[in-house]
């Protein structure tokens, strides 16, 4: 998946679950930390491991830090968005690999949901729209 897609979801991610807001540039840069895996091994092994995001996990229990549970929330946004464009090596080095490819391939993907995410982005700061808490207005119009 292209790391604009990962960026976008990762926002998106951000927002609806009210992460504290001093978290939200760590936040996106491990949501595309795992695509680093490409410039030295196989792509979408050792980094898209599922025991990445369990280490962060076992780090929020014990330190009681918002920190280690805003990374592993990046993190297992980035597996399953590559999950649901392709394989993944989930428990690596164990070599099982899972996914679905339901979208073909990345560009269909990129062409239908990044606008989508774009909008609801886009809408959700501006409040004309809110997508998680909507609210209808009580106003009646006077004739």
């Amino acid at each position: 998946m292209y790391p604009l897609a990962h960026i976008l979801f990762a926002a998106l991610l951000f927002k609806s679950l009210k992460i504290e807001k001093k978290y939200f540039l760590i936040f996106l840069i491990f949501s595309i930390l795992p695509d680093i895996d490409i410039l030295i091994i196989q792509h979408r092994t050792i980094t898209h491991s599922i025991f990445i995001p369990i280490f962060f996990i076992f780090l929020f229990l014990i330190f009681k830090n918002n920190l280690f549970f805003a990374i592993s929330i990046s993190l297992i946004s980035h597996i399953l968005l590559d999950i649901i464009t392709g394989n993944v090596c989930i428990f690596c080095p164990i070599n099982f690999w899972i996914g679905t490819n339901i979208f073909g391939n990345y560009r269909i993907y990129a062409e239908i949901f990044l606008p989508i995410i774009f909008f609801l982005l886009y809408y959700e700061d501006r409040r004309f729209i809110s997508f998680w808490n909507f609210k209808r207005s009580n106003r009646r119009i006077k004739k």
